[in-house]
């Protein structure tokens, strides 16, 4: 059970990580694009392909065993790739492998489009309105993702549309399958965009009775200076505060909490969770000539481990 505790919180320590290196990468005066998206290799009018590369190292002690440390390499690589037949409707094929000595995996998605005017539409493998929540797996965000979104679930069979008006406000629906096969479990979703707010609900239906009677709520908030989530379900309530309090050198206090309320074996105790951390971002592009930016910092979790970690992306 030991062994098990200490991977479960490195892990996670080690995706939240990840999300704040390429957010902060931002903050500190580097582009959303590049921290989302990689570096392109080919683009025109008709066909983009870009690369994506990530590397990341945790150090995990334990406050109650000093010779019980524990580290963690993880290496992303990714491509994105779009091709539009038209000029609104076209295909979409990314992937990514994520290397490590505590977690390798990999990711996929393809799906098409079709976003005349405010309208846009998509079918495939992709995120649906909720989980698209969670930063997109091929990006720096991702890399160290809260623990508090990873509950959201990942990618799957779904069809999503969306509608804009104007510049700030935006509805999205959607339907994905979570089980074997269509109508096995499927999750209909809403959600509503407006300047930087972003609110959502999700219920599951289908001949899966553990998710028969899934409903969930969250909200979410985004800026330069305070970031949060919230959700909330059946048996979990999760939520992740982000506070930056010094502007000029790019220092944020973050807290991951992650709550079981109905203890269930279906989550384990080791869903609940408490994180509090402390992280700074970094460019040495001026330095080294190349464009590198990450992030280091430090963190403390309820299982009284010390985090210290390093992160750059290329």
């Amino acid at each position: 059970m030991k062994n098990l505790k200490n991977k479960f919180s490195i892990e996670v320590v080690f995706i939240t990580l990840l999300f704040f290196s390429g957010f902060w990468s931002n903050l500190n005066g580097q582009t959303t694009k590049r921290a989302l998206s990689g570096d392109t290799l080919f683009l025109n009018e008709q066909y983009s392909l870009r690369y994506y590369m990530g590397v990341m190292n945790v150090n995990c002690l334990s406050l109650k065993q000093v010779d019980d440390i524990q580290s963690v390499f993880n290496l992303r690589l990714g491509i994105l790739s779009k091709y539009n037949f038209t000029r609104n409707f076209g295909v979409k094929f990314n992937t990514m492998g994520n290397f490590s000595n505590a977690n390798s995996f990999g990711f996929s998605e393809i799906c098409l489009y079709y976003n005349p005017g405010n309208f846009s539409f998509v079918a495939g493998k992709s995120a649906s309105p909720i989980t698209s929540i969670r930063p997109y797996p091929i990006s720096f965000y991702s890399q160290a993702e809260f623990f508090s979104t990873m509950i959201l679930g990942s990618n799957k069979y779904t069809i999503n549309a969306s509608y804009s008006i104007g510049d700030k406000l935006n509805l999205k629906v959607g339907a994905a399958e979570f089980g074997r096969s269509f109508g096995d479990s499927t999750q209909y979703s809403f959600r509503l965009d407006y300047s930087g707010f972003s609110v959502g609900a999700y219920t599951f239906t289908g001949a899966d009775l553990n998710v028969k009677k899934e409903i969930g709520i969250v909200a979410a908030y985004n800026s330069d200076a305070f970031e949060m989530f919230a959700s909330c379900r059946k048996q979990l309530v999760s939520s992740y505060i982000r506070i930056m309090f010094d502007k000029k050198h790019a220092l944020n206090f973050v807290t991951d909490f992650v709550y079981d309320y109905s203890h269930s074996k279906k989550f384990g105790k080791e869903c609940d969770y408490l994180e509090i951390l402390l992280l700074q971002s970094f460019d040495l592009g001026k330095v080294i000539q190349n464009k590198v930016e990450g992030l280091y910092g430090l963190g403390v979790n309820d299982n009284k481990y010390l985090t210290v970690y390093l992160g750059v992306h290329f």
